[in-house]
């Protein structure tokens, strides 16, 4: 079944958020605002992980917990060449002969975005970005450094009647559902403590 607008307008907020592993502060700030205005308590774990909690009157209730991850793969950069490319470090499972030329972007610490692309040696030992720069200096110049976050610059597309097609899909897709049925249960008193 198709998505609603409003629901279609949720899962495009969510997959257009970075948030690769170990920097996912986006995506669990705006959990955060979304479980607030649907009335929940929130919980945090140590690993910067984010529960909406509802909980229950019933003195004797069970816990219910409906789980999905935040995190998406992506790169940091890794070494910043004399030629202008960014050799990339991999967060994640990653394929680089299937993203050969793939979309990507890069966010420096002051959260300025450079768009680039994706490509590596014959041996697929190195992982490249590839954008208008022509030399270490320019990037350094722009305020890119070690360690700044590189995600795949797709946003979601419909491709089909109930298809799309989205960078971190999977894990996004799991939050919006944990959304949905918050709000599906905002205004109902549950047998049961509620976890998302």
């Amino acid at each position: 079944m198709p998505f609603t607008k409003e629901e279609f307008e949720l899962i495009k907020t969510l997959t257009d958020i970075d948030g690769i592993s170990g920097y996912e502060k986006e995506v669990a700030r705006f959990l955060k605002e979304e479980y607030l205005g649907l009335g929940c308590s929130l919980i945090f774990d140590n690993l910067g992980g984010l529960f909406a909690l509802k909980k229950s009157n019933n003195p004797n209730a069970f816990n219910v917990m409906i789980d999905a991850h935040m995190d998406e793969v992506g790169f940091l950069v890794g070494e910043i060449k004399d030629d202008g490319k960014i050799h990339l470090l991999p967060v994640g499972g990653l394929y680089p002969e299937k993203i050969i030329n793939a979309p990507l972007r890069l966010r420096n610490s002051k959260g300025d975005i450079f768009k680039g692309y994706f490509e590596t040696n014959d041996k697929k030992d190195e992982l490249i970005f590839v954008s208008d720069f022509k030399d270490k200096k320019s990037i350094f110049s722009a305020g890119i450094n070690y360690g700044d976050v590189v995600t795949f610059d797709t946003s979601i597309k419909q491709i089909g009647e109930n298809r799309y097609l989205s960078k971190a899909y999977d894990d996004r897709y799991g939050l919006a559902l944990g959304i949905e049925i918050l709000k599906h249960f905002k205004d109902k008193e549950l047998p049961f403590n509620l976890y998302v």
